[in-house]
């Protein structure tokens, strides 16, 4: 909902106060209406007549009297308010609202408390001088005006810190209070960060090289077996939760949680990381720092199963560029299994699944809770 310009609001409440004065009036005349009424005793004797009439006399003027000061107050009143209305409408700006910046506090955290640098802006440190150094020379972020922008560092913080929250503590406010601007800056920010980060898309998703492919290939054979070391990609969907219900078609956003929200597909490679830790397990690796995802889907409604959002895919269609001929990916029981894409079994309807099928379940779970690992860690960002 658009918010109401500061000059409107004054505008209204000078309004109100007008009206309120109008009102008061108009009390006012209403009771001295209904307290008139015969003054005079038909049956007094001339002596009272000729008293009361003189002091109805000096009541009337003293009445006058005091009408004539209350339409001069009155009067005043009108003026004044009539007055402050078109100052309200000519005044070229109000007084700036003094805020206070933050930057320092967030430069401390990212040398001594960098787990409190992530809760701000979602990101390590690394990670964050990673993006600054791709994007801060990106046109957006620099013009020939009198007024220079604000460093490309500063525009990507206010960006990653409103992006990486949610409901009012994302709003424009909140975010201007924090990092001493203004709104409007605080709305410039995003979106030229924004324009700077989509124009990397095509640099970071892609089929995945031959290294990492070799990489991930050498991870599977070094924690499952040799035999399955065909298998190099893995995937899995995700729900991203909507801040309320879609205006159009709301239901359909309703996922199996009973909540709105966008389903997500992601596919990356078995293992990237570094070569010291490359045979471990994946549930002893604590963070992958350098984590690669070749393909995405994102923007189906959160009640579409994850087999149906998959064909939207990339990868479903082309996965000629991302796989070898002896290669295939990694799903789990949601998926269907085909020649490039290997799945669990699922349990029958009114049975039970072998011996040698509960085997083949174990270590192929060993494989895709790499894939739910990671998803768990994007998700809690």
């Amino acid at each position: 909902m658009p918010t109401m310009p500061i000059r409107e609001q004054l505008r209204e409440e000078i309004e109100g106060r007008c009206r309120d004065l109008w009102r008061f009036r108009l009390s006012l005349l209403l009771d001295d209406l209904s307290d008139m009424g015969p003054e005079i005793d038909t049956e007094s004797e001339h002596g009272s007549l000729s008293s009361m009439s003189s002091t109805d006399s000096d009541s009337t003027s003293t009445s006058q009297a005091s009408s004539e000061t209350e339409d001069r107050l009155y009067q005043w009143l009108d003026e004044q308010l009539l007055k402050a209305t078109d100052e309200v409408g000519t005044t070229p700006g109000l007084p700036p609202v003094p805020r206070a910046s933050q930057w320092s506090i967030l430069d401390h955290h990212r040398i001594n408390r960098p787990h409190q640098f992530r809760r701000i802006l979602r990101v390590s440190p690394s990670t964050f001088d990673s993006l600054l150094k791709k994007i801060q020379d990106h046109p957006v972020f620099h013009n020939a005006s009198n007024s220079p922008q604000l460093s490309p560092q500063i525009q990507l913080a206010i960006f990653l810190n409103r992006t990486g929250h949610y409901g009012n503590h994302s709003g424009p406010e909140s975010l201007a209070d924090w990092a001493g601007v203004s709104t409007g800056t605080v709305e410039n920010c995003t979106v030229r960060s924004m324009v700077a980060i989509l124009q990397l898309h095509d640099e970071v998703f892609g089929p995945p090289s031959s290294y990492d492919m070799a990489r991930s290939s050498q991870w599977v054979k070094s924690a499952i077996c040799p035999g399955w070391s065909g298998g190099t990609l893995t995937g899995d969907g995700t729900t991203f939760p909507l801040f309320e219900r879609p205006a159009w078609h709301g239901e359909a956003w309703l996922d199996r949680k009973s909540r709105y929200s966008m389903n997500a597909q992601v596919w990356l490679p078995e293992c990237l990381f570094d070569d010291s830790i490359l045979i471990l397990p994946p549930k002893l690796i604590n963070l992958p720092h350098n984590l690669k995802f070749v393909d995405y889907s994102v923007g189906h409604t959160g009640s579409v199963h994850d087999s149906y959002a998959f064909q939207g895919t990339r990868i479903y269609k082309e996965h000629q560029k991302f796989l070898g001929p002896n290669n295939w990916m990694w799903a789990d029981s949601a998926y269907p299994p085909s020649t490039w894409t290997l799945a669990p079994f699922k349990k029958p309807k009114h049975g039970q699944l072998n011996s040698d099928q509960r085997r083949f379940n174990y270590h192929v779970s060993k494989v895709c809770s790499m894939t739910v690992f990671l998803l768990m860690i994007i998700y809690a960002l």
